[in-house]
C-alpha cells in the first residue's frame, strides 16, 4: 500500500485497517541488503525502535506545549521513516498529526497520540515477530 492510499483510508477513519508491517517492504530491504539481510534487518529495527520512541515522545511533548511548529516536523519526520520501512498505520496517524500541525491546532492530538503510541508498541512486536 502506497502512503497515498494510507491517506485516503485516514480520511476516511480507517487507519486501523491498514498493515503494521508490509512484510514485503522488509523483504526488499532485506534483499537490498544481500547475503547480510537478516542482519540489516535486526539493525534496522533496533535503530527504528529507539529513533521512533524518541520521537512519539517529542510529539507528546509539543502537543503538552501547543508547539504545532514542532508537531508538524517531528510528525512529518517519523512519517518518512515508518514509510521506509513499512509501517503503514504509524506512517497513517503520522500525516494527521502533521496536518494538524500544519493547520496549526492542537484539537484531537491528544487522542492521535494515544492511538500513535499504541500502534508503535505493535508495529515493533510486529518488526520484532518478522525479523527473529
Amino acid at each position: 500500500m502506497e502512503i497515498g492510499d494510507a491517506t485516503s483510508s485516514v480520511a476516511k477513519g480507517s487507519w486501523r485497517n491498514l498493515p503494521l508491517i508490509e512484510s514485503e517492504r522488509l523483504d526488499e530491504l532485506r534483499n537490498i541488503a544481500g547475503p547480510n539481510g537478516d542482519i540489516f534487518l535486526a539493525e534496522l529495527r533496533d535503530a527504528f525502535a529507539q529513533d521512533a520512541a524518541e520521537r512519539v515522545e517529542t510529539i507528546g511533548k509539543a502537543i503538552d506545549e501547543g508547539d504545532t511548529g514542532a508537531l508538524r516536523n517531528v510528525a512529518h519526520t517519523l512519517k518518512g521513516s515508518c514509510t521506509n520501512i513499512g509501517a503503514t498505520a504509524m506512517a497513517a496517524i503520522c500525516l494527521i498529526l502533521e496536518n494538524h500541525g500544519r493547520d496549526a491546532t492542537i484539537q484531537g492530538t491528544a487522542e492521535l497520540l494515544i492511538a500513535l503510541t499504541e500502534v508503535f508498541e505493535s508495529t515493533t512486536q510486529a518488526f520484532n515477530d518478522i525479523v527473529d
